[in-house]
């Protein structure tokens, strides 16, 4: 039987204090993602002529098959979000291009690279994104997309997900997750939809409690010791990856497989990570109605699994 898998997005979120070091981490993550995704892809477009980007205007029967748009082989694109009032480059991927995301690292709000390729088993598209939250310190947010390939589960052994977890390795990460896109607003995890809390307060309370929990968690070092550290974390038994990380972080994995990740593995991770997220009851919304989403979620307060909480 077929696998019908979701696009899946990982994140981490890396503390920098100054314009400068968000460039640093910025750029890094950009350009080694690059080489590890998509080295000939980026090659490719580097060494021919400008790559154009077909664009459909929408004025045509886009089901006639005499005007359907034929993307090129190969594309790329680099966007960048900077100040003042949030100037928008994009262009294609060149070396102009790069040169300019260089220039601009220091200042941008957000920036992306998308690499493609398309060929007669399909497309395959690799994008790198960088969100900055704060100033002249704060956070640098490091995105990269998992989109699924047919008939294939996602694992630990994806491109993607070791390159997020060798990048967390050697930083101090304040969190990271690999979930679902698309189930809330960009950004957001899908517990902080549930408990409507911002990711700029979340953020800022990244020594207290975790932004949320998903298939993959990273749970910075101000945090793991009450959450039971490295060993009470694997003796939970709510995961099947248990791996310190650089400064005493812990990366978890709930499942070896994401579809093995269902409401029954949900709650015996929330179960485990409760000591450490948020207290509030999740509101609901429209969840178990006709076409909601289906958050990955437990419907319960964390404070009361606490000790001393009225379910502990």
């Amino acid at each position: 039987m077929a696998v019908t898998m979701p696009e899946l997005n990982g994140e981490l979120d890396v503390a920098y204090s100054s314009p400068d070091e968000f460039a640093a981490i910025a750029l890094a993550w950009i350009t080694e993602g690059v080489d590890v995704l998509a080295a000939d892809i980026s090659a490719e477009i580097l060494a021919g002529p400008p790559v154009a980007q077909p664009y459909d205007s929408g004025v045509i029967d886009e089901a006639d098959p005499r005007f359907a748009v034929r993307p090129p082989p190969l594309g790329g694109d680099i966007q960048i979000l900077y100040p003042p009032r949030n100037k928008f480059y994009a262009k294609p991927y060149s070396r102009a291009s790069l040169k300019r995301l260089t220039a601009l690292a220091p200042q941008c709000r957000e920036a992306s690279v998308e690499l493609r390729r398309m060929t007669d088993r399909g497309l395959s598209r690799y994008r790198l994104e960088v969100g900055r939250e704060g100033e002249e310190n704060g956070y640098a947010r490091l995105l990269v997309l998992i989109p699924p390939v047919p008939g294939a589960d996602v694992t630990a052994d994806r491109p993607e997900i070791a390159y997020l977890k060798n990048v967390a390795r050697r930083h101090a990460p304040a969190f990271g997750h690999v979930s679902r896109t698309g189930g809330v607003p960009a950004g957001e995890t899908d517990l902080e939809h549930v408990l409507r809390r911002r990711v700029r307060d979340s953020l800022r309370d990244w020594d207290r409690y975790l932004r949320g929990y998903s298939w993959v968690t990273v749970v910075p070092a101000a945090l793991a010791p009450r959450a039971g550290g490295p060993d009470g974390l694997r003796a939970s038994g709510a995961f099947a990856v248990v791996e310190e990380l650089a400064g005493g972080a812990v990366w978890l994995q709930a499942t070896d497989r994401w579809s093995e990740y269902r409401a029954d593995r949900v709650e015996r991770v929330f179960e485990a990570l409760a000591p450490v997220l948020p207290p509030g009851m999740p509101h609901k919304g429209r969840q178990g109605m006709p076409g909601a989403i289906d958050y990955l979620v437990s419907w319960r307060d964390a404070e009361a699994l606490r000790p001393g909480g009225p379910g502990a």
